[in-house]
């Protein structure tokens, strides 16, 4: 009956909400949905589409969704909180095939942008914001120099900037007319290449080389891009426990994540940390730390040369007090030896008076050196002082 209540009870047991939010942007939207399917099991999940980005951010930050995949923010935001590092959101800058021929370098950039149209998504996105980067960082020509478009549908673009996963072949289909750009020359690339200085200049991101062949047909050699870390996010409100136990399932689900899309789980270069400008959650931190190894194994060596050193000082200490035990009995020994004469004495002179003040002289020499702790109140002490008084009253008869 108990193991029946025991498993009703579980049975009735609510399980904890879960609201899991996603945008529009792939893959982010698919993985999103993986991850709720596969939590279903634990977790009592509604799942909310969102049509930006900004809205997702939003609603991440006053907790109506609890978990979401964002990229980076370029700025700090306090009311966001990192759980792990997702994938990296790649930008591809894409031009009319007689524009990428004039493609040589970071110096020719801004000459294929000047006077063309450019699209890059819905304003406010991460492709609009990289846009208007790149413009203060002088890659691309100011502003008023080309046409910004607002919806792919004012006009068809000379210059597609689309940031986001790998392309799929769905999407390479689409962009036939394209042809990928470097943002620079690979060559450079970790000797000081101007898209290293954008990462110094925003840290959320990163160089990001497109390796050759990957677009058969967009593109014959390597190219020099950028990407953005996207993150999985939660809120302030988050127990560190769920997000303990999130992040275990999350681990586990990573191959089945990595299918959808391979640069999923991969290490950024130069991050120190998950984000530069979102605080990490604590139930991440603990994850994070969760085979750290412990107090006693990080400091074992340490804490082994203490105690090594605590029983030096031990033992130098047993040999001081027995070495001072042992100076005491010494000193006392010559007193016996002195008493001892003195009984001698007795039997061979005649006035004994004067064996008597010498007996009394030598324990008050004692009595007074056992008061000044210079000879120990022990058993010795006290035998002196029954063998002394037993040679006084000898030499009182």
């Amino acid at each position: 009956m108990l193991l029946l209540a025991l498993l009703l009870l579980v049975a009735c047991e609510k399980r904890q909400q879960l609201t899991i939010g996603w945008s529009t942007v792939e893959p982010a939207g698919e993985i999103s949905k993986t991850i709720a399917r596969e939590l279903a099991n634990e977790f009592t999940i509604e799942e909310k589409p969102f049509a930006s980005a900004a809205e997702l951010s939003e609603a991440v930050a006053n907790g109506e969704v609890d978990l979401a995949i964002l990229e980076e923010p370029p700025q700090a935001q306090s009311d966001l909180f990192v759980l792990r590092a997702m994938f990296p959101s790649v930008l591809h800058v894409l031009a009319k095939p007689d524009l990428s021929a004039r493609n040589e370098g970071a110096n020719s950039i801004s000459d294929v942008v000047r006077g063309r149209s450019v699209f890059a998504g819905r304003p406010g996105g991460a492709g609009y914001s990289l846009v208007q980067l790149l413009v203060e960082l002088n890659i691309f020509p100011p502003a008023d120099e080309f046409t910004l478009l607002e919806s792919i549908f004012d006009a068809e673009a000379d210059i597609l900037v689309v940031f986001g996963g790998i392309l799929s072949q769905a999407n390479l289909q689409r962009l036939q007319s394209y042809r990928l750009i470097s943002l620079g020359n690979v060559n450079e690339y970790g000797r000081g290449s101007w898209a290293e200085g954008v990462a110094l200049r925003s840290p959320n991101i990163q160089p990001f080389i497109i390796p050759e062949g990957l677009y058969p047909g967009l593109g014959d050699n390597a190219t020099l891009s950028l990407s953005v870390r996207s993150l999985l996010v939660t809120h302030a409100s988050l127990s560190d426990q769920t997000a303990y136990n999130l992040l275990m399932r999350i681990d586990e689900l990573m191959a089945q994540i990595r299918s959808i899309y391979p640069l999923a789980g991969r290490q950024q270069a130069n991050s120190e940390a998950i984000s530069f400008n979102l605080a990490t959650h604590p139930g991440a931190i603990r994850y994070e730390q969760r085979e750290a190894p412990g107090f006693l194994e990080r400091y074992a060596e340490t804490l082994a040369f203490i105690v090594t050193l605590l029983l030096a000082l031990s033992s130098l200490l047993l040999a001081l007090i027995r070495m001072r035990k042992q100076a005491r009995k010494d000193r006392i020994d010559v007193y016996f030896e002195e008493i001892m004469k003195l009984r001698e004495e007795i039997h061979t002179v005649e006035n004994k008076s004067g064996v008597t003040e010498k007996i009394v002289a030598l324990q008050h020499k004692v009595t007074t050196l056992v008061s000044d702790e210079r000879i120990a109140a022990d058993n010795a002490f006290i035998g002196f002082l029954e063998l002394s008084n037993q040679v006084l009253e000898e030499s009182r008869r």
